[in-house]
């Protein structure tokens, strides 16, 4: 009767010591590091076949910036989904010119 209860008790002690040794001081998980600028602009120049006249500048937002500027839910969404179907632009998403003119 005595051994369950024994070995119950050292993998509560063992799992308690991993518990101690993995825990993050922090107190909470580190946001993984944004790679830089210049990577992304050449990344999305590739991708996009379009050239930067210059680097764009990064703004930093907050969670909830994100969420409100992302959310289905914005007044900016909501009054494009309100107004019915509409076509989707195949301009430029830098100069709003026709894609076929730009030239970046």
């Amino acid at each position: 009767m005595r051994t369950p209860f024994t070995i119950i008790a050292v993998l509560i002690v063992a799992l308690l010591g991993l518990w101690a040794l993995t825990e993050d001081d922090e107190g909470g998980a580190a946001a993984p590091a944004a790679a830089p600028v210049d990577v992304i602009a050449h990344r999305v120049e590739a991708l996009r076949s379009l050239r930067f006249t210059r680097l764009p500048e990064p703004v930093t937002v907050t969670p909830q910036q994100a969420v409100d500027e992302g959310s289905p839910t914005s007044t900016a969404s909501t009054r494009r989904s309100s107004a019915g179907p509409t076509r989707r632009s195949t301009g430029c998403w830098a100069c709003s010119r026709p894609a076929m003119t730009c030239a970046r």
